[in-house]
């Protein structure tokens, strides 16, 4: 084999990965800013373990984060042995939606107004629904107090995947504060 001919061999595969790429992402974004994607408001609050907040963003914690706080002690083992995956159910509560409970082996049908979030199930307990992180950008302050009252305005798609659309402070939009000197 010719050295251009491996060259188009490697520039070949390079551009199919992209383009596979490049599908994925059009299709998960596709999903989730579809009409039949639902919003969702929840109450958030920052995690207070160091481990869990990144250099680049905030990690965010929700009533339905932990197992432990619906007593499902007896059924971690058994979601663990499995696949991990779960999902929250969420009804509407005044202008919230809060956890209703969690199905871990068959998504039963949705009542009206109810909303599925679909995670996994960590190995100390937690469960991560891919909203836990939300990023910003190097060289922005972090402009959150602990008292700060904090909410999320949540996409849940037609596949229980869910994304942060905004995070609320204060009943406002987070904006990024450029880091003062």
């Amino acid at each position: 084999m010719t050295f251009n001919r491996k060259i188009n061999k490697f520039l070949s595969s390079i551009l199919l990965q992209v383009f596979i790429f490049l599908t994925w992402f059009t299709l998960e974004n596709k999903n989730l800013s579809s009409p039949k994607a639902e919003t969702v408001l929840i109450r958030a609050s920052l995690s207070s373990q160091p481990r869990l907040i990144k250099d680049n963003g905030i990690y965010l914690l929700y009533s339905f984060s932990y197992s432990d706080n619906f007593g499902m002690g007896k059924d971690i083992e058994k979601i663990k042995s499995g696949n991990n995956e779960m999902y929250v159910i969420l009804r509407p509560k005044g202008k919230y939606y809060i956890s209703e409970n969690f199905v871990y082996d068959n998504l039963r049908k949705l009542k009206d107004g109810e909303v599925a979030i679909k995670g996994l199930m960590q190995p100390d307990g937690r469960i991560e629904y891919g909203i836990e992180e939300y990023f910003i950008s190097p060289g922005m302050k972090k402009p959150i107090k602990r008292v700060d009252k904090i909410e999320a305005l949540i996409d849940v798609d037609q596949n229980h995947k869910a994304k942060i659309n905004t995070l609320l402070i204060n009943d406002k939009p987070f904006k990024e504060v450029p880091i003062q000197n």
